[in-house]
């Protein structure tokens, strides 16, 4: 049975809405530790790889400019635990950007794979990958 997750991309988004702002300055938000639940029924997978914290995202940061950086923080160490020698292989990380902050514009379901949903006000015009 294909569940899915609705989502409203919480401050990530509210920030890159600010397009403008993000391009001369940047933003940067800071997100407590050990929320890594989601709204509380969000599991890890079982294996043994996965470890508590792998996914709890602490720092989020985009530096201003015509060709910025991003910059994700994690509260554990990234690790390649399978020695594919890419510098690390569990986590991997997509930021939804809504461009327009218009209702019902853009996409509303994740990319393939992902098996998420957002609200239509959360909808998204680009994807930033970050991955091995």
């Amino acid at each position: 049975m294909k569940t899915s997750t609705r989502v409203s991309i919480c401050a990530v988004a509210v920030g890159l809405a600010l397009a403008g702002a993000a391009r001369a300055e940047g933003v940067k938000f800071m997100d407590p530790t050990g929320d890594d639940k989601g709204p509380g029924g969000y599991t890890y997978p079982t294996d043994g790889v996965y470890t508590p914290g792998s996914f709890d995202l602490t720092e989020f940061e985009i530096t201003g400019g015509d060709s910025p950086d991003v910059r994700v923080t994690l509260n554990d160490k990234l690790a390649d635990p399978w020695g594919m020698g890419v510098g690390f292989a569990t986590q991997m990380v997509f930021i939804f950007v809504d461009k327009d902050g218009k209702a019902g514009s853009g996409h509303a379901e994740g990319v393939p794979g992902l098996n998420v949903a957002f609200a239509p006000e959360s909808a998204w015009e680009k994807v930033i990958i970050l991955s091995p």
